[in-house]
């Protein structure tokens, strides 16, 4: 009975209620029993009904409180009777005051139409709360603009996208209602996900919260509160999108897809025919929801202002707030000013704490004295046979390989492999490596030809041939080194690119690096042309020799 009045409830609030709604609400709280203990506010008139109710909950660990939904809740609201929106938000305020000490409490974007005149309110001000807030537009794609779809549709680059995909076959749409097979399809988008948000963000969503993956699943329940669409092209689905949704509008949610398909934009393909399907459905928007994204401002049409409100609970703690906020604001300006960005500081505070003794002597050393010899060798292909048969272990763009890299290079950190490897993958770059036993043991990148390449430690440049190709930066875990896995990838590489037909391949090395040129010889390449750079302090000479 509860839940009907709740639903019934939601059905008379104006706002875009659905993120408080049962539906979403329920299963968030039953998925995230371990982690967070449901707190809900609810109002009741003089009858007893149910005429307001603000969904919240507590972490466990740390008992810290947020809105239900925490980081998978877009927007943060309460249901309410339009007569008492904004009144039975500043109850709810007063009423956890009392129930839990709250000493600050930051929110996230307030619910599209919620009011916003409580946060000025004087009953607060008397209770000891004091309320900010800052402001953004936030793009809305309006689909019964059919002049804007057709435009976009018809943009050059957008064509030659969906032609690439088209062209592999099975290129298609797929929307997702059955929990089955939403839990077979969330074990690619987790690790589509994991890699493109640790990569720009540093964070894993589904690795690091085990309630994710059945959280998603369990909302399936409800299949007409979400929208669950998957890419599909050349049989392999190739990006995701998993939304909330009302019938009338479409809240963009959870977005992943394939880094190895980055080049040709498969998340603004992916968007374009999600809006095609969702105006054959009779949606009439997309809230594209707050945030900088590129692809959101390239298709809005429409825009909305929200609020994101802070509340400090007592005059101390407002006085506090202002005087952090006014040093923050100055010491972001000196930096900027320095030009310091705060993560380089700490990646190279980082660094120098797990580097060897060894290597920081290395570091000495080169500032006064360096002598590198650069040797760069080729490879005149020959076409392959068909039937020639692959190394079982080494693996062309296999990307989730790369998210079993250890910390096992002091200088070469996770978050900076995988953000690499998107900008690799976006210039059409290809991948080999090889796992075993939830391990990376190698792995190697092969370049296309048409360009400058700079060449390790002889501060030259090397401009490829359009016909050929570049191999580089290899990489074997410390305790699978001098088992052949550098020579295997390199001997995989060179057939698949006789079989592609391309004939001439480059790659090099540092002279001191033995076990590197024994490979590389062996593979079938030839010394082809050394470069040298010699510096003592800053007199610096540099020569290049070819064969």
């Amino acid at each position: 009975m509860f839940v009907i009045q709740w639903s019934s409830l939601a059905e008379q609030d104006r706002k875009f209620s659905l993120l408080q709604e049962p539906a979403f609400v329920i299963t968030w709280y039953r998925q995230h029993e371990s982690l967070f203990e449901p707190i809900v506010c609810l109002g009741h008139n003089s009858s007893g009904q149910l005429v307001g109710l603000m969904p919240l909950a507590r972490r466990r660990e740390g008992r810290v409180i947020t809105h239900a939904g925490d980081i998978h809740a877009d927007y943060c609201g309460w249901i309410a009777l339009p007569a008492i929106d904004g009144r039975f938000a500043e109850e709810c305020l007063i009423a956890l005051k009392k129930a839990l000490g709250l000493k600050q409490w930051v929110w996230t974007w307030l619910t599209p139409g919620a009011p916003t005149d409580f946060l000025a309110s004087r009953r607060l001000k008397e209770n000891g709360i004091f309320a900010s807030f800052r402001t953004e537009r936030s793009p809305i794609w309006n689909l019964e603009d059919t002049g804007r779809f057709d435009q976009l549709v018809k943009t050059k680059s957008i064509k030659n996208q969906i032609n690439r995909f088209k062209k592999k076959g099975g290129f298609f749409l797929e929307r997702v209602r059955d929990k089955e097979r939403t839990r077979e399809l969330l074990k690619h988008l987790r690790l589509q996900c994991d890699f493109r948000q640790e990569a720009i963000q540093g964070v894993r969503p589904f690795a690091d919260n085990p309630c994710k993956e059945p959280f998603f699943v369990e909302r399936q329940e409800f299949p007409e509160s979400n929208h669950f669409t998957v890419l599909w092209s050349n049989n392999k689905p190739v990006s995701f999108h998993f939304g909330a949704c009302n019938g009338d509008t479409l809240l963009l949610g959870l977005t992943a897809y394939d880094p190895t398909e980055s080049r040709n934009s498969p998340g603004k393909v992916h968007l374009i025919e999600l809006a095609r399907m969702l105006k054959e459905e009779g949606f009439h928007r997309i809230d594209l929801t707050p945030g900088g994204d590129q692809y959101k401002e390239f298709v809005a049409n429409d825009s909305q202002e929200l609020v994101i409100p802070t509340f400090q609970f007592s005059r101390a703690a407002n006085l506090r707030a202002d005087i952090v906020e006014s040093a923050s604001r100055k010491i972001k300006k000196a930096l900027a000013v320095l030009r310091v960005h705060p993560d380089d500081y700490r990646q190279t505070i980082s660094r120098l704490k797990r580097a060897t003794p060894r290597r920081l002597l290395g570091m000495i050393k080169r500032v006064f004295y360096e002598d590198v010899v650069y040797l760069q060798y080729t490879s005149e292909g020959k076409s392959q046979p068909a039937e020639v048969v692959r190394d079982p272990e080494i693996s062309a763009q296999r990307y989730e390989d790369l998210l079993l890299y250890e910390q096992c290079n002091p200088w070469l950190d996770r978050r900076q492999l995988l953000s690499g490897a998107l900008k690799r993958f976006s210039s059409g770059e290809t991948l080999y490596s090889a796992s075993r036993g939830g391990k990376l043991l190698h792995y190697g990148w092969v370049a296309p030809g048409g360009q400058s390449h700079l060449l390790q430690g002889v501060n030259a440049t090397f401009n490829s041939p359009a016909d050929s190709v570049v191999l580089y930066d290899f990489f074997t875990h410390p305790e699978y080194r001098r088992q052949g896995l550098y020579q295997r990838c390199l001997r995989q590489m060179l057939q698949d690119l006789g079989a592609a037909g391309v004939r001439r391949a480059f790659i090099g090395v540092l002279q001191g690096n033995e076990s590197s040129r024994r490979a590389i010889e062996n593979a079938g390449f030839s010394l082809s042309r050394t470069f040298r750079r010699k510096r003592i302090l800053w007199f610096e000479t540099s020569e290049e020799h070819a064969f």
